[in-house]
């Protein structure tokens, strides 16, 4: 049965999450409409000349965050501040970085600064003023609701029939559940943190978490290994023994505050004693676990950093999914498992002011003047298992949470070695997996249906309607056998770490005219979705060509996706550098000719 529905109740356009993403495109909504007119937005005005009238994002913080757990003192950026929301398609809008500079009255002093690179904290509140100035100007946004589903549903708004997306949250403060109907659904939700499946036995541990909740988990976890208080301050009666496990940015950063952290956390004086791991008895320890040998520096050369260029997107876009796994090869380097060359300097000086203390102490036989911790790279390490210490299990936590040290089991990737350390406390710094959206449309009968979503992971493939359906089949074959036929680990650490089958594959295969798929029966066609270079996910039928979407009646609401395709849209898709022009291509697939 139809729902019966007013007008007033419908939204043009509901967005799941309020981050940078869906930031720009409520940003390129406002640049269309009048900007002196905020009302337009929230539908107290008509605008004849745009189809948009409301439109509403739901946003499961309080209030505009981005990456809060990582905010640390001197986090850098790897980005020029003219990436930002705006100025790549608008130079002159009024929610450029240099206007907020302008605005914070202190566009003079970031020109005497000399640099075009902001720190994090800097362009965190960059983002948060064009947040602010976004909503203040008219668009709607709905602070601390989680959306828990989404549906397809029949209506009847003010006596025409329509189909509409039924968008169902959930109020973090009280509890309470509540339904918007919108023409359009835009999915930005960001990256879930990658919990690693080795880490299973152990993840619910408080002092086993993910560096995206670094700054919020770290006092209360050294706390939880603290067993005296002095001065009023909780203090360890032994070495704390820290893991962090990654090779990136993240890592690397969380690696130089730990240890400073732990600097702070006096130890008792005992006579000399060489450690028989290097480490002297009364020293913190703070190992770094990489899957490489060493720490590397990020590919940002001008040349390398035109893979990021607009224009690139649409090459990417059409190349085979051969080609396109080749280009992302390439260009890892540019952003996963690397870190800026000055994060890796002030660590590798952190560790040699480490060496030389230890000289020094070790020459007087005095732990004087010694370091109070130990940083140490661990590298090639392949993390196989993960337990508490002498076999407690999950539901001890309760009882002895304060007291439980974990055995992380390490197998050398060159020797094979295998090695168990114990930790105190373990920080994944383990990148991002971004398959959130195929979970919540798999919940939908009707979604599910109509994209052919019937699993948790999806393969996005490049819908190109001029085939009429003949060569996203082509692609589909040619994914197929990458994926089943020829298969590889890659052994890629990276912090966004796409949830993407293209990095796990070597670099050839057969070309897909030899492949049968009547050959790979266990390889569902259900599993492969295409995506227009509009970012709008494609109905099954449309992209296996039995119809087009266009044609339907009535319309069928259309799904947009936003930093979750690398398959299709090139290694940048997560970044910010794309998010100015993307809103633009967004919006012009959902509005020809308007954008």
């Amino acid at each position: 049965m139809a729902a019966q529905l007013s007008s007033e109740q419908v939204y043009d356009v509901v967005g799941l999450g309020y981050g940078p993403a869906n930031l720009g495109i409520g940003i390129a909504l406002l640049e269309k409409f009048n900007l002196e007119s905020p009302e337009k937005l929230t539908g107290l005005v008509e605008n004849p000349s745009l189809p948009t009238k409301r439109v509403c994002f739901i946003e499961s913080y309080d209030e505009f965050k981005w990456h809060p757990g990582m905010l640390l003192p001197d986090a850098r950026m790897q980005v020029n501040f003219l990436k930002d929301l705006v100025t790549l398609r608008n130079p002159m809008s009024p929610f450029t970085f240099v206007n907020y500079l302008h605005s914070s009255d202190r566009l003079v002093q970031w020109i005497n600064r000399g640099s075009v690179i902001p720190n994090r904290k800097e362009f965190s509140d960059y983002l948060s003023w064009a947040a602010e100035e976004c909503i203040r100007r008219g668009v709607q946004v709905k602070f601390g609701e989680v959306v828990i589903g989404v549906d397809k549903i029949q209506a009847n708004v003010d006596g025409t029939a329509e189909h509409l997306v039924e968008v169902i949250s959930k109020v973090r403060a009280t509890g309470e559940t509540r339904t918007r109907y919108g023409r359009d659904f835009l999915m930005s939700p960001g990256g879930a943190p990658d919990m690693l499946p080795v880490m299973s036995m152990v993840k619910d541990h408080d002092n086993i978490f993910h560096s995206a909740s670094y700054i919020h988990s770290i006092s209360q976890a050294i706390s939880n290994c603290c067993s005296v208080v002095i001065d009023g301050v909780p203090m360890p009666n032994r070495p704390l023994r820290i893991a962090v496990v990654g090779s990136g940015q993240s890592a690397v950063e969380v690696a130089i505050h730990v240890t400073n952290k732990l600097n702070a956390l006096a130890l008792p004086t005992p006579a000399w004693v060489e450690g028989s791991n290097g480490v002297a008895p009364h020293q913190h320890q703070v190992d770094m676990l990489i899957r490489k040998g060493s720490l590397h520096s990020f590919d940002g050369s001008k040349f390398a950093n035109e893979v990021f260029d607009p224009e690139n997107t649409d090459l990417f876009f059409a190349r085979s999914a051969n080609s396109r796994r080749k280009n992302i090869g390439e260009y890892l380097p540019t952003n996963y498992g690397v870190a800026n060359p000055g994060t890796l300097e002030a660590l590798f000086e952190l560790m040699y002011s480490q060496k030389t203390e230890e000289g020094t102490a070790r020459r007087h036989r005095s732990f004087r003047n010694s370091c109070g911790v130990k940083t140490n790279i661990r590298g090639f390490s392949d993390i196989i298992n993960a337990d508490f210490v002498h076999g407690a299990s999950a539901g001890d936590m309760v009882t002895s949470r304060k007291q439980r040290t974990f055995a992380i089991t390490i197998r050398h990737m060159l020797d094979e070695i295998i090695t168990a350390y114990e930790y105190d406390i373990v920080i994944l710094a383990t990148g991002y997996k971004r398959n959130q959206w195929s979970t919540m449309l798999r919940k939908s009968e009707e979604l599910s249906k109509y994209y052919g979503i019937e699993s948790d992971k999806v393969d996005l493939l490049p819908y190109l309607p001029s085939s009429k359906g003949s060569n996203n089949y082509m692609q589909h074959a040619e994914k197929a056998l990458e994926r089943i036929v020829i298969s590889a680990p890659s052994g890629n650490e990276s912090d966004s770490a796409s949830d993407s089958s293209v990095l796990s594959t070597p670099h050839t295969s057969p070309g897909a005219s030899m492949l049968d798929l009547s050959q790979l029966p266990h390889i569902p066609k259900s599993n492969i979705v295409g995506l227009s270079r509009g970012y709008r996910l494609v109905p099954k039928g449309e992209f296996e060509g039995s119809f087009e979407a266009v044609h339907q009646s009535p319309r069928e609401p259309r799904i947009y996706l936003q930093s979750m395709e690398e398959n299709t849209h090139g290694i940048g898709d997560t970044l910010l550098s794309v998010v100015s022009v993307r809103a633009t291509e967004v919006l012009g697939d959902m509005y020809p000719g308007e954008y």
